[in-house]
């Protein structure tokens, strides 16, 4: 949430020279603990459509915008799915959540990224089933082709992702910290390469810092978001505990190669 509301990010997007790509780790099939496979299912489904209408409604407030079209592109030897409109490009890889903890979800087999990093899983399986990773190493090799195809010829890229430290950003989700470890890896070998890392569910601790024309954007985008998650049947996610996270933004620029913790 606090990257995809970031008012910042949500005004370079509406500029067309610059070219916005979203790289989805995780399914966000955050009860996936539950036996019914449809069920953890709906709800990964409904974030996507939440992702692909918030970045339509940023599109939608400087020109008119058409649906994404969906392709798939095989790179590392892996199918996948890719949605483009305009100059914003998505990317779902759907690994399944690994909870808070990293100890991975019973319907999942316990299996999540933390444990394919560490070595304890292999042939990590996405939650539709398209690609399996065989390693952390495979999936490394996944994202930086991503973004060698997308980055094309550009003289600069600008990475950003959730804080891997655990001193600029406490308590937060363990697929988060693996995606900022991801991304610094792409910046370590790319010297073209600008990085930021934000701060994750410690946010709702941290004191509101956005002015209101901001605010109210980044409120907008995160309610149409909701919107598919609701229009899926599922509990609305408008509520006390995520809404503590609006009205602020906690980044930091990344002057020198970040050590992986």
């Amino acid at each position: 949430m606090a990257i995809i509301h970031d008012a910042k990010r949500i005004h370079a997007i509406q500029e067309p020279v610059n070219k916005a790509v979203f790289i989805h780790i995780t399914s966000g099939d955050a009860v996936g603990n539950i036996t019914e496979n449809a069920s953890f299912r709906a709800l990964a489904n409904a974030r996507e459509e939440g992702v692909l209408r918030a970045l339509r409604f940023m599109l939608s407030l400087k020109r008119s915008t058409v649906a994404f079209e969906k392709s798939f592109v095989e790179l590392n030897g892996k199918r996948l799915e890719r949605h483009a409109t305009h100059n914003v490009v998505v990317y779902f890889i759907r690994l399944p959540d690994g909870n808070p903890e990293g100890t991975g979800y019973t319907a999942q087999l316990g299996k999540s990224l933390k444990y394919l990093r560490d070595s304890k899983t292999t042939n990590l399986s996405t939650i539709d089933s398209a690609a399996v990773y065989a390693d952390w190493s495979d999936l490394i090799r996944t994202i930086h082709e991503i973004v060698n195809a997308e980055s094309n010829d550009a003289d600069r890229i600008v990475l950003h992702s959730t804080d891997l430290s655990l001193e600029h950003n406490p308590n937060d989700h363990s697929d988060h910290y693996l995606c900022g470890i991801l991304a610094a890896d792409v910046f370590n070998r790319n010297e073209k390469a600008d990085l930021y890392f934000y701060t994750g569910y410690e946010i709702a601790r941290q004191a509101v810092n956005l002015a209101l024309p901001d605010l109210l954007l980044q409120v907008a985008v995160w309610g149409v978001t909701n919107s598919a998650i609701v229009d899926a049947g599922l509990p609305s996610a408008f509520d006390e505990t995520h809404n503590q996270w609006l009205g602020k933004n906690y980044r930091r620029s990344i002057e020198k190669r970040p050590h992986q913790e």
